[in-house]
């Protein structure tokens, strides 16, 4: 199975983004592969068929999803007409400084972070389909950051940016006026926290905050707070906080990445939040904790 890494699509590090539109021919088969990034999809027109994690849904005009990294899927195109599709490609540090903002906005969290995660578990639910004057609305959003990444004209950089915000506060919107009942609800008692701490486990590292949780579970805060802290012997923001540390380390330990990188990766904004943090959690700064780390090896030998 083919694995596409960014340097298949983002020649600039600083700016990891990919746009274009495809054709899906007459019975063209798209083989499975997956990416190191984020794929949004938006079907502008036709019925392909779309193989995800084992089940295959018939796609419809305008159909939107997120496909996430290292996911594989696959394409094939029916044989009595093509399927036009949008295909956005992406790495998060892309919004770095909007995806706090589009975080505080339900249903923003719903699309991005929550269904691709239900799409992989029992409590499936089904890709958004977008109608109306919302859908050209959206369309014309990828239209002009097509146009824009396509001429890289001083500031395009920024008005993909922009632009890619909107398509998503747009939709936001949209799920916001057209809201069902929430899948997570169906959600057994006994699967609360298995479910609860799997999603965190994937989405530690980003602007998620106690009350978004809460919502997903149809619970109040404090009624979340204090079950979550039963059941684990941790608050919630402990056990967040431990899986970013942990993943801190791994990254200190395994890898060259600067220590801006490392806190960014593990979920910090803040650099001097993350310094303290660290320092609290293990009595050392984290070039320490790399050094010491690196100086293990050796000292064995």
């Amino acid at each position: 199975m083919k694995i596409y890494e960014d340097r298949d699509f983002f020649p600039k590090p600083s700016y990891p983004f990919f746009i274009d539109q495809y054709t899906i021919r007459k019975g063209e088969v798209i083989p499975m592969h997956s990416h190191s990034f984020y794929e949004l999809v938006f079907v502008v027109e036709g019925h392909a068929w779309h193989e995800f994690r084992g089940e295959t849904r018939e796609l419809q005009e305008g159909d939107v999803f997120i496909v996430d990294p290292r996911t594989a899927h696959r394409y094939r195109g029916r044989e009595d007409g093509v399927t036009v599709v949008y295909n956005v490609m992406f790495q998060l540090s892309l919004l770095d400084r909007e995806l706090s903002s589009l975080s505080e906005i339900d249903a923003f969290v719903d699309f991005f972070y929550l269904a691709p995660f239900l799409r992989r578990s029992p409590h499936n639910i089904p890709y958004l389909n977008v109608k109306g004057s919302t859908r050209a609305k959206l369309e014309g959003k990828l239209q002009t950051i097509s146009y824009e990444d396509e001429r890289k004209v001083p500031g395009y950089e920024l008005m993909v940016r922009s632009q890619l915000v909107e398509f998503f506060v747009c939709l936001s919107r949209y799920m916001l006026e057209n809201r069902k009942e929430p899948e997570r609800e169906r959600i057994e008692e006994k699967e609360w926290l298995s479910w609860v701490t799997a999603l965190l486990g994937e989405i530690y590292n980003q602007p998620i905050s106690l009350n978004q949780f809460s919502r997903m579970c149809a619970m109040s805060p404090s009624a979340f707070a204090q079950k979550f802290k039963q059941r684990t012997g941790k608050s919630f923001l402990q056990y967040k906080r431990e899986l970013q540390m942990s993943e801190a380390c791994r990254l200190l330990r395994g890898t060259d990445r600067s220590i801006v990188e490392v806190a960014g990766e593990s979920g910090y904004d803040d650099l001097s939040h993350f310094y303290r943090i660290f320092r609290r959690q293990f009595g050392c700064t984290p070039l320490q904790y790399r050094n010491h780390q690196e100086a293990r090896p050796s000292a064995a030998r």
